[in-house]
């Protein structure tokens, strides 16, 4: 099968094609950093996963900020916040790490999965219940102790996989 569909011209008019998703791949790879043998193999981490993460991350932050400076979780996390520049540069990092590391990513890629779904499905219902209360009640900042229920309900399942991880490669040692 070849690499380009032909579609159908008018008389006279010059023949186009529109390329397949294999040549635009390869297009791709070619503009990028990677050889068209690292396409063959999907992404080590996904950059949604990614993306989830550094807002679960965000949501952590903004509950210390919030419990350290004693300011309200809503002006914690606007101050917090990050734009889509940091946002690339940060996937970017992530992925070069889990490029690097891609046996152990691809070994547990579902606890990961898992860990950072959870991680910013609780995230979104925090940021969701303390961002849009009532505008004239001003929020008192968070207790240390809200702060570190707020952070063990966000990273508890990624703090577990930490934890067996840590002492699986100790035992192997």
């Amino acid at each position: 099968m070849d690499q380009e569909t032909e579609i159908p011209r008018p008389a006279g008019a010059r023949k186009k094609k529109l390329p397949t998703t294999k040549s635009r791949s390869l297009t791709k790879s070619n503009r990028g950093r990677q050889s068209s043998s690292n396409l063959l193999r999907p992404p080590v981490f996904d950059e949604r996963a990614s993306t989830m993460f550094l807002d679960a991350i965000t949501s952590v932050n903004a509950a210390i900020a919030s419990s350290i400076a004693g300011l309200p979780y809503i002006d914690a996390r606007s101050a917090m916040a990050m734009d889509a520049e940091e946002k690339r540069e940060l996937n970017l990092a992530l992925e070069a790490v889990a490029e690097k590391y891609a046996p152990f990513f691809t070994k547990h890629k579902a606890a990961l999965d898992f860990g950072i779904a959870w991680a910013g499905i609780h995230a979104a219902h925090i940021d969701n219940l303390f961002t849009r209360g009532d505008s004239s009640v001003e929020q008192p900042p968070f207790k240390r102790s809200e702060t570190l229920f707020l952070v063990a309900l966000i990273l508890t399942p990624l703090l577990i996989f930490a934890v067996i991880s840590i002492a699986q490669h100790t035992r192997r040692k």
